[in-house]
Parts: C-alpha cells; sequence; structure tokens
C-alpha cells in the first residue's frame, strides 16, 4: 500500500491509503535526511511505538508517542538527534546546557 501527502501542512499531513481511505493525521513527522529517519524509524518500531508516513516522511500521531520518540531519540543520540533541539527542550527530554554538551 503506497501513501501520499494529502496536505502542505508538514505537522498536519493526512495520509491516504490508494483506496482513497484517509487515516489518522500524521502530526509529528520525524526530521532529518533520509538515512536519519530511517535509522530514526527503525529504532522507534522496534521500541513498540507505532510509526506512520505521510508521503515518505514517518512520523508519530500523538505526542505521548512523540514523547516517547523523542526520549528515545535524546538517549540513543540516534542519527540526527540534533534536529530535535526545541522540541527536547519544550518536553523536557534536556535543557540548553544538557543538548550543548552533548554536541
Amino acid at each position: 500500500m503506497s501513501t501520499r501527502n494529502a496536505s502542505a501542512a508538514p505537522h498536519r499531513a493526512s495520509v491516504i491509503d490508494d483506496s482513497g481511505t484517509s487515516k489518522q493525521p500524521i502530526r509529528f513527522p520525524l526530521s532529518g535526511d533520509v538515512f536519519q529517519l530511517a535509522t530514526q524509524e527503525k529504532a522507534l518500531l522496534n521500541a513498540g511505538l507505532s510509526v506512520g508516513r505521510a508521503d515518505i516522511y514517518p512520523g508519530l500521531y500523538d505526542v505521548e508517542d512523540f514523547k516517547r520518540a523523542l526520549t528515545i531519540i535524546w538517549k540513543q543520540k540516534l542519527e540526527g538527534w540534533w534536529h530535535y533541539r526545541a522540541e527536547f527542550i519544550r518536553h523536557s527530554i534536556c535543557d540548553e546546557l544538557a543538548f550543548a554538551q552533548a554536541r
């Protein structure tokens, strides 16, 4: 089943399958280049998170899963972890000092 992005809004991309049926929207897309996205998606799937797709971009459906994903990305320093500075701080995963020290 292929998917395509039905919305230009990056944080509200709806996923539509081949039958034209709209699924739950991806509200929290992952960030990074193709390699970083693939690495993050694999780790999050292995951790049991429900990762969806909007076009080729993986993402999460709800804020609780997104917070879990951020925690995993931060703790494992997955490829592209530095793209999430604002989200790490907003969701209390780390503070500015911890982020700066990790770089």
